[in-house]
């Protein structure tokens, strides 16, 4: 046979394999990025990641999408930025050599699932507000939400939130300076939401002395003025006797004042915490029964 007198050179490399994807869902608008791990993965501009939904399989070349490695970091890992996705859903993640031709035979021998996720909606927080000193638990509402990698961000401080259900989810705030701060969630520690709310932190309160500082226990009633610093004008704003919560009337930043409810048990007494934040009481006391 006549061959002709150049030639080409032609590599043949090892396959791909992909064993796990880091984090291992994201939003449906994309750009996620992925840390790709697995073996063989060839340092080449044409190495790149192929985006398929299981039913495309059978039309893999015309229905998959193929996205350029953005960060190469050795032959066991890469980094993948995700492609928009137009609904909710899983994906197969492969990784190929050649990104011009989307063939099986290019391909990792195995796929990884991707889930894109839906688009997180955030409706509530409760509270809104609290002092600066954080370390209280604040609820957000809204979803739906996947018991994933959850964490919040008030402001540019990260923590981890606590998955209650698909409508609900949990965190502490955590301390910062007096101000208003922007609220998101993320579901793989990674991409926030864009639904958001401002959190207002307020100056810690201090509680100095009450008047008076007694009062009948069986019927209700005593006005209770209380004295301190740092309050605030919030229908969130409570004393707690005992265990009963009661709405704190605002006078001024160091004045406040409380209607006692009835007390039924008065053999004990000892002193009581009294809330600028709802659920979450201050050192300082007032009195309570036992």
């Amino acid at each position: 046979s006549d061959f002709s007198t150049n030639n080409a050179l032609f590599r043949y490399h090892p396959i791909a394999q992909v064993t796990m994807l880091l984090p291992s869902h994201g939003p449906i608008n994309g750009q996620s990025r992925v840390r790709v791990h697995g073996s063989n993965f060839v340092k080449r501009s044409s190495l790149s990641c192929i985006f398929s939904a299981p039913k495309q399989m059978n039309a893999f070349q015309s229905e998959s999408y193929s996205v350029p490695v953005v960060s190469y970091i050795n032959d066991n890992e890469i980094i993948c930025a995700t492609p928009p996705s137009f609904e909710p859903g899983n994906v197969q993640v492969f990784v190929s050599v050649n990104d011009d031709d989307m063939s099986f035979d290019d391909l990792s021998q195995f796929g990884k699932t991707f889930t894109y996720d839906a688009t997180v909606s955030l409706s509530e927080a409760i509270p809104s507000s609290g002092p600066s000193r954080g370390d209280f638990p604040v609820l957000i509402f809204g979803g739906p939400f996947v018991n994933g990698d959850l964490r919040c961000r008030f402001g540019s401080r990260i923590v981890s939130a606590q998955y209650m259900s698909a409508n609900e989810i949990s965190c502490h705030a955590p301390a910062q300076d007096a101000g208003i701060y922007s609220l998101e969630i993320t579901q793989n520690g990674q991409d926030f939401t864009e639904s958001r709310f401002s959190f207002y932190y307020f100056e810690n309160t201090r509680m100095h002395h009450i008047k008076p500082v007694s009062g009948p226990a069986l019927t209700a009633g005593t006005m209770v003025r209380v004295f301190g610093e740092g309050f605030i004008n919030s229908t969130n704003t409570l004393c707690r006797f005992g265990d009963v919560e009661v709405p704190a009337h605002f006078v001024r930043e160091q004045e406040l004042i409380c209607e006692t409810p009835p007390i039924q048990d008065v053999r004990h007494m000892e002193w009581l915490a009294l809330s600028e934040q709802k659920k979450k009481f201050h050192t300082q006391c007032a009195c309570q029964s036992r």
